[in-house]
């Protein structure tokens, strides 16, 4: 993997696990709307990072998620439980 593009990876999971660090604190004060948010944007970050390891990039969510689903949903990497989840942003 490119240098440039593993430093991009390693952001994007910094980036996810600050969400969920996030999706703690608004628990913690029942802000239960925000975490449901953040927790969408926790999986964006992380799906995001494992899709740059294959050089595909977007920073459209529908985009993503097409070809998250059909890359490692379809193809039994990733449960496809977790798959419906993600692709639910648009109910939050």
């Amino acid at each position: 993997m490119k240098n440039e593009i593993r430093e991009m990876v390693l952001y994007r999971i910094e980036r996810a696990k600050d969400a969920k660090e996030e999706v703690k604190a608004l628990v913690n004060v029942k802000k239960y709307s925000a975490a449901i948010s953040r927790i969408y944007y926790g999986m964006f970050y992380i799906a995001s990072a494992l899709c740059l390891c294959d050089e595909f990039s977007t920073s459209k969510h529908g985009k993503l998620i097409g070809y998250f689903n059909k890359n490692y949903v379809i193809t039994g990497i990733v449960e496809r439980e977790l798959g419906r989840v993600f692709s639910k942003k648009h109910l939050i």
